[in-house]
């Protein structure tokens, strides 16, 4: 049993490295994400910062490629997320544990009257609005009136 208890508490310390480790990716793509709205903002104040439609056009391309990458993992981690849980589940049924905490917490959730929504799906919905508002870019940029300098 005692064996068992250290092979549960070394996949939890798995499970919460993973979990710091998508926090470190998301921080990541958003400081990116900054950055490239930031020199977005610089445009057309100077001439180093002239935002011609092909640069426009280029940093929406990058910006989707950039969101579609965060995308997919963001969706990596949900799979691994999932599967872990499921791994500590089956420990927990299958190993005779005296106790059953994910099991519980899964039984509990389905059973309140609470909403309760996964936080790899609110990283998943964010990248997709990125890459959403990366896409119609150029059509802003169109749509604007232009600014004098």
């Amino acid at each position: 049993m005692k064996q068992k208890m250290k092979l549960y508490a070394l996949y939890l310390k798995d499970l919460q490295t993973m979990g710091t480790r998508q926090e470190h990716i998301r921080k990541y793509y958003i400081t990116l994400i900054t950055a490239i709205f930031t020199i977005l903002s610089l445009g057309g104040s100077t001439l180093m910062f002239s935002m011609t439609p092909a640069l426009i056009v280029l940093v929406s391309i990058f910006g989707d490629l950039l969101c579609g990458v965060w995308l997919l993992h963001m969706i990596s981690y949900r799979t691994l997320f999932e599967a872990k849980f499921r791994v500590l589940k089956d420990m927990e049924n299958n190993g005779k544990l005296p106790f059953h905490p994910f099991t519980s917490e899964t039984t509990e959730k389905a059973f309140s009257k609470s909403w309760h929504f996964q936080m790899t799906w609110i990283d998943i919905i964010i990248a997709a609005l990125f890459i959403g508002l990366f896409i119609t870019l150029p059509f802003l940029t169109r749509a604007a009136p232009a600014v004098p300098h």
